[in-house]
C-alpha cells in the first residue's frame, strides 16, 4: 500500500468510499481466517472515520474532537489485535509494522482534519484507499 499520493475527494464520495470499504470489511468477518476481532475493530474503525466525514458534510463540525478522540482509542485497540495476531503467527510483523505506520499517518490526518476544521473543503484520501 502506498497511502502517499492523496487527492481531495468531496465529502460525500468520501462516505461513499467509507461505506465500500465497511462492507468489504463485514464481508471479511464471513471468512474463517482466524481475524475476526481485526475485521470487527477495522468496522468500528471505519463507521467512525465514516462519521466525520459526515460531520463535515453535515457541517456539524462540534462533534469531530469526540470522534477523532475515539478514533484514537479504537486504533489502540486495533494495533492490540493484531500484535496478538503476530504473536499466532496470523500475521507477519511486517504487515503488523505496515499497519501502524498507516494508523500513525491517518490519526495525524484527522488530528488536524477534526481540530481545524475550517480550513477543510475536502478530505485527502490515497488513491490506493479510493478503489
Amino acid at each position: 500500500m502506498n497511502h502517499n499520493k492523496k487527492i481531495i475527494i468531496d465529502f460525500k464520495t468520501a462516505i461513499i468510499i467509507a461505506d465500500n470499504k465497511i462492507n468489504e470489511l463485514r464481508n471479511n468477518i464471513k471468512l474463517n481466517d482466524n481475524r475476526k476481532k481485526f475485521y470487527y475493530s477495522a468496522v468500528k474503525i471505519g463507521n467512525i472515520v465514516k462519521g466525520i466525514y459526515c460531520a463535515f458534510d453535515k457541517n456539524n463540525l462540534e462533534i469531530l474532537p469526540k470522534l477523532n478522540t475515539l478514533y484514537g482509542k479504537h486504533m489502540i485497540v486495533t494495533l492490540d489485535i493484531l500484535e496478538n495476531l503476530v504473536k499466532r503467527n496470523i500475521m507477519t510483523e511486517n504487515e503488523y509494522l505496515l499497519y501502524a505506520k498507516a494508523f500513525k499517518e491517518r490519526k495525524e490526518e484527522y488530528d488536524e482534519l477534526c481540530y481545524y476544521p475550517k480550513k477543510i473543503k475536502g478530505i485527502p484520501l490515497c488513491l490506493c484507499c479510493i478503489k
